[in-house]
């Protein structure tokens, strides 16, 4: 569980500081999160 926190913490950093870059990539890992 703290590792599946520890990357949707991740995800959500990265989406703010590269929200361009990471979005693409969310969308392939999360794309029901868009």
């Amino acid at each position: 569980r703290r590792k599946k926190r520890a990357g949707t913490l991740r995800l959500f950093g990265g989406k703010l500081l590269v929200s361009k870059d990471h979005a693409k990539r969310i969308r392939k890992l999360m794309p029901y999160h868009t």
